[in-house]
């Protein structure tokens, strides 16, 4: 996280990482998100993408540099050291893909692992929500497993960009809210630490 003093592009930059099974359409949620295209054709991540947006939340201008990381399981090691600095997660499974689905778990717990997870914002997204003929995943279900983990949740389609904005915009809020406490938090720190003017002065000793 950094703070930009002297430009007016932005007030905030911030790392947001996109996790999940692989197939589960991180890369078209950051496409149609980035840039409101949506591919057909599926090419697995390799390793790890990442793109930039810049958007209004609360008065502020937040930078998103959001990563886009592969969910094969060969290169979960690689996509360890994407968590490092992250301050949001979106986490994704496929409607459609029940295995997905019941990987979240995991995914939570690789969380917790690699990030300080109380300053880290989360939503949770069941995507694919467009492909209701297939569906593996209840919308209940995935209600429930929110309520459980206290996460954000919403249904998306990366296809028809049902709740894509909704879901990175109530990322970026929290995290403009978590970063605009830690400033704060900061700012008392430091005038904590300047000697108050008078206070500690001895005082002048008087025989009269």
């Amino acid at each position: 996280m950094s703070k930009q003093a002297n430009s007016q592009d932005y007030d905030w930059l911030v790392k947001v990482i996109v996790i999940g099974d692989s197939g589960v359409g991180k890369t078209n949620i950051l496409s149609q998100f980035c840039d409101a295209k949506f591919s057909i054709t599926h090419m697995a991540t390799l390793g790890v993408d990442f793109k930039i947006k810049t958007i209004d939340v609360d008065g502020k201008k937040l930078k998103l540099q959001i990563w886009d990381t592969a969910g094969q399981e060969r290169f979960r090691n690689i996509t360890k050291t994407y968590y490092k600095g992250a301050q949001g997660v979106i986490l994704t499974y496929s409607v459609i893909d029940r295995q997905s689905f019941q990987n979240v778990d995991g995914w939570l717990r690789s969380i917790q692992e690699n990030t300080n997870s109380s300053d880290v914002q989360l939503v949770l997204v069941g995507n694919k929500a467009d492909m209701s003929a297939e569906r593996q995943v209840t919308l209940e279900e995935g209600k429930k497993m929110s309520q459980q983990y206290n996460i954000p949740f919403f249904e998306t389609s990366a296809k028809s960009n049902m709740n894509i904005n909704e879901a990175f915009n109530n990322l970026a809020f929290r995290i403009i809210q978590t970063l605009s406490k830690m400033q704060t938090n900061e700012e008392k720190q430091n005038l904590n630490l300047k000697p108050s003017e008078g206070k500690d002065k001895p005082k002048s000793e008087s025989c009269c």
